[in-house]
C-alpha cells in the first residue's frame, strides 16, 4: 500500500493509520501476503516507492494508493517495465471519487468515501463543537464504496480468467 508520507501528514493522521491497519488485517483475513505501508504522496515518489517495492518483492501483483498523484507515478513505473494495469499489476485507488479515478487510463478501482455524508458528519461535528466547547471531539467512521474500474485483476499467473 502507497500510503501518505508524513512530510504531507502527521504520522497519526488517522485516515492514513486506519488504512493501513485495516488492508493489512484484510489480507491477513483472506489469507493473502502483505507488504506493507510505502509511503508516496508525489508521481515521482510513487514511481520511486513502486520500484523500491518490486526490487524488494517482485511477486508483488496489486498496489493500493492513497494519494492519486503515487497513483500516476506507479502507471508510469508499470509503463516503463512494459507491464500493464490490470494484466500485470491490480491498481486501487484509495480515499478518491470516481471522477478522479475516470481520468486515469485505465479507468481505476476506487474506494469511494461518500462525500456529501462526510461534509453533512463536518457540518455537524463542527456546529456541536461550537456549542460544547469542552466535549471532546466526536468521531465517526463511514464506509467508502468500492467503485470497479478496469485496473483490477485476478493476480498475474493465477491462471484465472481475467
Amino acid at each position: 500500500m502507497l500510503n501518505h508520507s508524513t512530510g504531507a501528514y502527521s504520522p497519526e493522521y488517522g485516515p492514513a493509520v486506519r488504512a493501513g491497519e485495516e488492508f493489512a488485517a484484510a489480507a491477513r483475513e483472506a489469507g493473502l501476503w502483505y507488504a506493507g505501508v510505502v509511503c508516496a504522496d508525489t508521481a515521482g515518489e510513487g514511481r520511486l516507492a513502486f520500484e523500491r517495492l518490486m526490487a524488494e518483492h517482485p511477486e508483488v501483483t496489486a498496489v493500493a494508493a492513497m494519494s492519486d498523484q503515487a497513483a500516476v507515478g506507479v502507471l508510469q513505473a508499470v509503463e516503463e517495465r512494459g507491464w500493464r494495469v490490470p494484466g500485470d499489476l491490480s491498481l486501487l485507488l484509495a480515499s478518491a471519487s470516481a471522477r478522479v479515478a475516470e481520468m486515469f487510463r485505465p479507468r481505476l478501482t476506487t474506494l469511494e468515501p461518500p462525500g456529501a455524508e462526510l461534509g453533512r458528519l463536518g457540518a455537524r461535528m463542527l456546529i456541536d463543537r461550537l456549542e460544547s466547547p469542552g466535549s471532546p471531539p466526536a468521531q465517526r467512521l463511514v464506509p467508502c464504496r468500492l467503485v470497479i474500474g478496469d485496473s483490477s485483476a485476478p493476480p498475474r499467473g493465477s491462471g484465472a480468467a481475467r
